[in-house]
């Protein structure tokens, strides 16, 4: 490991001031802690990536934009191979002003303190900025940098921006907001005909001068927070497998459900207890029907759910130990409510990454496990019991599971017991209901073992508290890694964390120090340097 003084340090001031103007891009309200919208293609993000061009060109780095929109700033000159580092700068409705953001600021800085370093290179250093990495909008994630590599399927281009994004257009197609949005230097319409074509908008040649990518990322979960620790080295990037189960019954009430959710919970501890990499979670139950106004609309298919209703045919006070008991075991808080019928139970947990947060009580607080083992267990104890768990229909109860693993075969093999499950209790309780579909996505099993060295040997070197761990939320990285040049090697990934604050993400609370995000940039100038000095 190169001496890390050899590398001037990147300080908490000098970050400061393009979160500061970021602030005043997409911002929703007068302060940053009301959220932002910068939407794929929109143009708030155009905004976001010409002030980083900008920036970059303010110290000599050649900046370009491909024909979608991606942005890239690099040393110049004529470099045998480069390595990229950079983020997104895009947003989910009332999204936060760190996710992707950390990455583009941090990697700019890092390419700055190695230039001001006067160190040599053999490799060159560049940042890039892909456009549109939220599935918040339009649907799919990681849209400009599969583009940039041939691999965003032409009917994404259909997609609409989506009915609950706030802005009056909110119907357009992802093909309209990609034409909607020009270079900035020539006034060209950037170019969704590369996508209906199948056309990459980096040639095979370009793919081939990659050396490799190193993304840094806030965390999106707490277990850099909870441990103290500073920086984060990733492993691998978990993908979810996405099962919508529809239960169906004459006289359905949500003791089924609760028994279901039990005892799948059950078998994802088993699964765990035998090794395999796994975070499940229900993200999405009985959410037709409700209120829009409603808590339970915060909850999303990439969240732990933070909010809950269980409507039960009894009062509070016989099932107090029982309530307080399940409060406990999962660390939420319950509060009741009289009503004609019985009570309301209002149950609040913690919204966070489904993928990124471990299992367990030390780091979730899942109220759809807390609702279906409270109602499982009194409805074992009063057969008579009726619950209602959130807002199903008259006869039918729906739930999306969130089950992701950085293991394909192990995971798929999972799923499969899980959907196997779901038929035998069905069939068992004499249960209808469409059978269970299924979205999967790839994870990138194991990223570049030297990257990660190369992130160890600086967090060392700087003094800085460490842990290796997975990446539970789906990145960029995860489309890089899938690459290879010419030659069928593939392109070196690295990705760095640093902790939020809660570990909220996609959120107005989402935050993270300026000192956490220095800390990651000096870690990220090392390893960049390592990679191409």
């Amino acid at each position: 490991m190169p001496d890390p003084r050899t590398i001037r340090p990147v300080t908490a001031r000098q970050v400061a001031p393009y979160f500061d103007h970021l602030a005043q891009i997409g911002n929703v309200g007068a302060r940053p802690e009301e959220g932002f919208l910068r939407y794929s293609w929109s143009d708030e993000e155009s905004a976001a990536c010409e002030y980083i061009r900008q920036e970059a060109e303010k110290v000599g780095l050649e900046a370009r934009y491909d024909a979608v929109g991606n942005l890239y700033a690099s040393l110049p000159g004529a470099w045998p191979e480069i390595v990229l580092t950079g983020s997104h700068l895009d947003s989910v409705p009332k999204g936060g002003n760190y996710d992707g953001v950390a990455g583009v600021v941090t990697g700019l800085e890092a390419i700055k303190a190695i230039q001001a370093s006067g160190v040599a290179l053999r490799k060159g250093l560049a940042l890039v900025v892909w456009r549109g990495e939220e599935a918040g909008t339009f649907g799919q994630p990681y849209k400009g940098c599969k583009a940039a590599f041939g691999q965003l399927p032409v009917d994404f281009l259909h997609n609409r921006l989506g009915e609950h994004v706030p802005h009056p257009n909110n119907r357009m197609t992802l093909e309209e907001a990609i034409r909607s949005q020009s270079h900035p230097m020539t006034g060209t319409p950037f170019d969704p005909s590369l996508i209906k074509n199948g056309i990459p908008a980096l040639s095979q040649a370009e793919r081939d001068h990659i050396a490799g990518f190193i993304e840094l990322h806030i965390e999106q979960a707490k277990k850099l927070e909870t441990d103290g620790d500073d920086i984060g080295i990733v492993t691998s990037i978990r993908a979810p497998a996405r099962p919508l189960v529809t239960l169906e019954h004459p006289d359905y009430h949500d003791g089924y459900l609760a028994r279901l959710i039990v005892t799948l919970s059950h078998q994802a501890n088993a699964a765990i207890e035998q090794g395999l990499d796994l975070v499940q979670t229900f993200s999405l139950v009985n959410l037709t029907h409700a209120p829009l106004d409603s808590e339970l609309r915060n909850c999303g298919k990439t969240k732990v759910p933070g909010y809950a209703e269980v409507r039960l045919n009894r009062p509070y006070q016989p099932l107090q130990e029982l309530i307080e008991t399940m409060a406990h075991e999962f660390n939420v808080a319950i509060v009741p409510e009289r009503t004609a019928e019985g009570c309301l139970l209002k149950i609040r947990g913690s919204f966070d990454h489904s993928g990124a947060t471990p299992m367990g009580r030390a780091y979730r607080r899942d109220v759809n496990l807390a609702a279906a083992y409270l109602v499982a267990h009194a409805s074992d104890a009063d057969p008579a019991l009726r619950a209602v768990i959130n807002y199903p229909a008259p006869t039918r109860a729906t739930f999306l599971m969130d089950i992701r693993s950085r293991n394909t075969a192990g995971r798929d093999q999972y799923v499969a017991e899980v959907l196997d499950t779901i038929a035998a209790f069905k069939q068992e309780h004499d249960l209808s209901g469409e059978p269970p579909t299924t979205e999967y996505m790839p994870p990138a099993e194991h990223l570049d073992r030297t990257i990660q060295q190369a992130t160890e040997a600086a967090c060392q070197a700087l003094g800085y508290r460490y842990q290796y761990l997975a990446s539970g939320a789906g990145h960029d990285a995860a489309v890089v890694a899938k690459q290879t040049h010419s030659d069928g090697s593939p392109i070196a990934v690295g990705m760095i964390f640093i902790p939020c604050r809660k570990g909220k993400s996609h959120s107005p609370e989402e935050f993270t120090t300026l000192d956490a995000i220095s800390k990651g940039a000096n870690v990220l100038a090392q390893v960049l340097y390592q990679l191409a000095g």
